[in-house]
């Protein structure tokens, strides 16, 4: 495509340059038109310059139009392609991007499932009963031995599911405060 468009443009700049040359004569900035041969020759040269152009105005006129009409119907033609490309391509990328979507709900969903129900699996360390599901910015805090009158111990827990879940900048920022002893009590009383 490119190809046809580079050939018609040096179509059209040999049709310019060839109309400049015979409606200039042999004329290429000298004043004689033909100083720059030997001596001998350029009384001979000037004998061969035609007084009027060898091709008629017309003929060079029709030509262009020609060239303008084929040059206009390839850009048409390129710029209708070019659309159609671009609407396979919107339709392609919406495929994908929906795909995405759709697999990132998945994921979320499965996320938010695990997180309540982590508490009753067999594996987890702590009693059910003993824990507190707040969601935002941590999941669960658990207050280890409150179901049996003592607690030992508050924990923070954050559940993440997949082998590439990594904390938020907020659950980093909350994890910071804890592990620097950033952690008060207080009571709050309405009046």
């Amino acid at each position: 495509m490119y190809t046809a468009l580079l050939l018609l443009g040096f179509l059209i700049l040999a049709l310019v340059l060839r109309y400049h040359y015979y409606t200039s004569g042999y004329d290429r900035g000298h004043e004689d038109g033909a100083s720059f041969l030997w001596p001998e020759l350029q009384e001979e040269i000037k004998e061969d310059i035609p007084s009027e152009p060898m091709v008629p105005q017309s003929l060079v006129n029709s030509i262009l139009e020609d060239a303008k009409r084929v040059h206009e119907d390839t850009i048409k033609m390129v710029s209708e392609s070019a659309a159609v490309d671009l609407k396979r391509w919107k339709a392609d990328e919406e495929k994908k991007i929906r795909a995405d979507a759709i697999q990132r709900h998945k994921n979320v969903t499965k996320g938010k499932t695990t997180e309540h129900l982590i508490p009753y699996m067999d594996e987890f360390e702590f009693n059910p009963s003993d824990c507190r599901f707040m969601g935002s910015p941590i999941d669960i805090v658990v207050f280890d031995g409150l179901s049996d009158g003592d607690v030992k111990e508050v924990v923070f827990l954050e559940i993440k599911t997949g082998s590439s879940a990594n904390l938020s900048t907020r659950e980093r920022k909350v994890r910071d405060a804890i592990k620097a002893g950033r952690v008060s009590w207080r009571l709050v009383r309405k009046k």
